[in-house]
């Protein structure tokens, strides 16, 4: 008897956990991608992983990267596609390092777009898995 309540209290417990895990990497999203599309490429980039680019330790590819993403933002504002806000609405670990996260950008011109973006763990920091 005391296995089975041991038992279940752990099941309990990991299922709030990852829960948990989730709903922190949602908001982590959530404020990471609404601080590119407010114009905060910095506050954006020390939360991606670019590692693949290695703009840690290289400043020209850092600005690259920078003037890629502001023109994006342009872009988008130019066409009438600011954003007003981005939701996320559900997350599912790979393994516990790895989670995907899936949101929705909705636009001002009323318009929403259903995407989903890699978050891995590394050194005890999530961060946006960015590649090519």
């Amino acid at each position: 008897m005391v296995f089975v309540i041991i038992t279940i209290a752990t099941l309990l417990f990991s299922c709030d956990s990852e829960e948990n895990k989730a709903k922190y990497q949602k908001e982590l999203l959530t404020s990471t991608m609404t601080s590119l599309y407010q114009g905060d490429i910095n506050g954006f980039l020390s939360h991606a992983d670019y590692s693949v680019f290695d703009i840690e330790n290289d400043s020209t590819r850092r600005n690259i990267i920078s003037i890629l993403l502001q023109k994006h933002i342009n872009k988008m504002q130019s066409i009438g596609k600011g954003v007003s806000h981005i939701e996320a609405t559900d997350a599912k670990f790979e393994s516990d390092s790895t989670i995907y996260v899936f949101y929705n950008i909705h636009f001002n011109n009323g318009t929403k777009r259903s995407l989903s973006q890699k978050m891995t763990c590394t050194n005890g920091e999530w961060k946006l898995r960015m590649k090519d």
